[in-house]
């Protein structure tokens, strides 16, 4: 019988690697935020914030989730799990208001376990709870590569899902919640299928909600597929659309205008004509493409709003993701002129 050759799996000390937690290990997880979003199957906005101050104490990383615009809170260490941080993570979880609270070290000790699992099942269905284990791994002397474990999350993410319910920009019934929740596990099966670095949300975690988007790479640019309503049309449409919100009208406008004034090149990239909307009335822009549909839709129609929205997503992705990373913000906004962009359908 042939040998099978097989390489040595070794577990490396996180110490060899972060001497420091402060230094070394919070900001090396900050920049890597991304691969322990992959492990909890949500999508963190890039622009993590380290050290913020809650009173008199610092926490570690605060970050957004997407797709429910929740903030989440990672403490983290290179030893095992301990009362104190405990403590810490449920002082800084109420000074910051944050909905998923993240505890991460080398190991989640059992009596650490059993208070996160407590948790989950007593506290407000808004709040998320998870415990996860960093391990280091090589195989024959490779280079250690870090591998999350999560040993504590929600039961079946029922709180979750029952959340991102309610952040649903329509009123819907439970039936409604389901096909939404079908429709967007599709969409983020077949985009991980086609497209695997786009998105670290997990399927099984999708939206019960009239939206799903993930970022574009940087904070404030988002890419939605969205169910929606057109107003000037009074039709239902299905959207796939670039959000532009850095939380300032001022810079979201003048990022609009940036863009705005590369137009027909972008245009030529994404391969047919995008509606662009400046709105004075309110905060954010958006660019847009569209057609009539809905999640009522029977399943021929749903799967072709599928295959339609996912080719614009990726299309609308390679249009616009190396402009908006290339981006040096803030932009000026003393001019006071804006591009004519022309009589454009309402949001």
């Amino acid at each position: 019988m042939q040998e099978i050759g097989l390489g040595k799996l070794e577990r490396v000390d996180a110490r060899q690697i972060w001497r420091n937690e402060a230094s070394e290990f919070t900001p090396w997880l900050r920049q890597n935020v991304a691969l322990l979003a992959e492990a909890l199957g949500i999508e963190i906005d890039v622009d993590v914030q380290n050290e913020v101050a809650v009173g008199i104490f610092w926490a570690d990383l605060v970050g957004t989730d997407i797709g429910s615009g929740a903030k989440v809170l990672i403490e983290n260490q290179l030893e095992k799990s301990d009362h104190s941080h405990l403590g810490q993570l449920l002082t800084y979880a109420g000074g910051l208001d944050a909905a998923i609270i993240v505890w991460l070290a080398p190991s989640i000790q059992e009596e650490h376990r059993q208070a996160f699992q407590w948790l989950n099942e007593h506290t407000h269905e808004d709040v998320l709870f998870f415990g996860v284990e960093i391990e280091l791994l090589r195989i024959d002397g490779s280079k250690p590569a870090p591998h999350f474990k999560v040993v504590v999350e929600p039961n079946e993410w029922q709180k979750a899902k029952s959340a991102q319910a309610r952040r649903s920009a329509l009123p819907v019934s439970s039936e409604r919640n389901d096909r939404y929740r079908a429709f967007f596990r599709r969409v983020i099966l077949e985009l991980k299928t086609r497209e695997p670095s786009s998105t670290t949300a997990s399927p099984e975690h999708a939206p019960g909600q009239n939206w799903w988007g993930f970022s574009l790479g940087r904070t404030g640019f988002v890419e939605n597929f969205v169910f929606g309503y057109d107003n000037e049309t009074r039709t239902y449409v299905v959207r796939i659309e670039l959000y532009i919100d850095v939380t300032d009208k001022q810079q979201n406008e003048a990022i609009f205008d940036w863009l705005l004034h590369d137009r027909e090149a972008i245009e030529r990239d994404f391969g047919e004509p995008l509606v662009w909307t400046r709105r004075e009335d309110v905060r954010l822009c958006r660019v847009y493409v569209q057609r009539p549909g809905s999640i009522d839709d029977d399943e021929t129609a749903l799967a072709d709003h599928l295959e339609w929205g996912i080719a614009r997503m990726q299309r609308m992705r390679q249009a616009f993701r190396s402009r908006v990373l290339d981006l040096r913000l803030p932009l000026a906004t003393d001019s006071g002129m804006s591009p004519d962009i022309g009589d454009q359908p309402p949001i």
